[in-house]
């Protein structure tokens, strides 16, 4: 009997991010702690913004601590930033090295027409790779509601580096009218790393469009719960990606457009699954359309509604692992899953 594959389960901070926006004190250090307390083998926290958000501060003082208050409780680290400007990346780069992370990911923010953004990209990412290959960081660009997974695969074909693959975001796809199991196939032999969550559709009642089809937005809800085939992709990409690592990112919470694509919305509910259109959202546990409306009226009411998401997908996706042959390893202790071959 040999071990045919490894993977350990990370939280990444956007799961906590209504924590981290109205709760006072949920900082990277109560994150930690969450990850630990959900029995999870890493973290994956956004650095971005100026202050590099949930770390609080740029200075290398405050990344070495935070670095060390991870590696206290035996975790893995990822970090996340924005944009493909080689100066933003090296800088960003150096932040995970003091840090202790070893994979950067980022993803396009320049404007523009999908051509000239994926061009952007390759320029970028060409220019920074072989800082990440010297400092050991590996720098993953995302599906990030803006490319297909074809574009994003076209991007790091040309960009040709061993120090540059992609992370599979499981819902993004769906901002550009994509269903989420083509744009995995798509980057499959690019992905190390997959940000897991779970989408609905639905229609903002308040939205700004004459019609139903101008008001369509995606939202998050906890993972298990939306339209979006978790267990077939996640199959997938552990048969046919280098995958060892599995980030849930829960997003109760949030919402998006539809960024691109949209004449073609009407047909679509009809082929995949993923984009069939929830018509009445009552349980604002399921979903929120207005996370500050509700914060307002029960602050309180919210974040125990963010919790209880987080925890319902961290049970769903461990679940998912044992129907695809995984089980825990060191007797469950810790989020680490493997799966043999006899």
């Amino acid at each position: 009997m040999t071990i045919e594959r490894v993977v350990q389960l990370g939280l990444h901070s956007f799961s906590f991010d209504l924590h981290r926006r109205y709760q006072a004190g949920f900082d990277v250090y109560a994150l930690i702690d969450a990850a630990a307390g959900l029995g999870l083998s890493g973290v994956h926290i956004s650095l971005n913004d100026e202050n590099y958000r949930w770390i609080g501060g740029t200075s290398a003082d405050r990344l070495r601590a935070v670095g060390a208050a991870i590696r206290d409780k035996r975790m893995f680290v990822e970090i996340d930033t924005s944009g493909t400007d080689p100066e933003h990346l090296v800088k960003l780069l150096n932040a995970a090295r003091l840090l202790g992370a070893d994979r950067l990911r980022t993803y396009v923010t320049v404007a523009g027409s999908p051509e000239d953004q994926a061009s952007a990209a390759v320029d970028g990412l060409r220019a920074a790779a072989p800082v990440a290959e010297d400092l050991g960081v590996v720098l993953l660009l995302e599906n990030h509601e803006d490319f297909t997974g074809q574009e994003v695969f076209r991007i790091l074909e040309k960009v040709d580096h061993p120090s540059v693959g992609a992370v599979y975001d499981f819902g993004n796809s769906m901002m550009v009218l994509e269903d989420p199991m083509e744009a995995a196939r798509a980057m499959a032999p690019f992905v190390h790393t997959v940000h897991l969550k779970d989408h609905v559709l639905t229609v903002d009642p308040d939205g700004p469009g004459a019609t139903d089809a101008e008001n369509t937005i995606v939202c998050g809800v906890s993972i298990g719960r939306g339209n979006i085939d978790i267990e077939a992709i996640l199959g997938y990409l552990l048969d046919n990606a280098s995958l060892n690592r599995l980030c849930i990112q829960s997003v109760y919470g949030y919402r998006a457009p539809i960024a691109r694509n949209r004449s073609e919305l009407a047909g679509l509910e009809r082929r995949y699954p993923a984009f069939i259109r929830e018509n009445c959202i009552s349980d604002a546990s399921f979903c929120i359309l207005d996370a500050e409306a509700l914060f307002r009226a029960d602050p309180s009411r919210l974040l125990d509604y963010e919790e209880r998401a987080v925890a319902l997908g961290v049970g769903k996706v461990r679940e998912i692992l044992g129907n695809l042959g995984f089980r825990a390893a060191r007797n469950g202790l810790c989020g680490e899953y493997q799966r043999e071959n006899i």
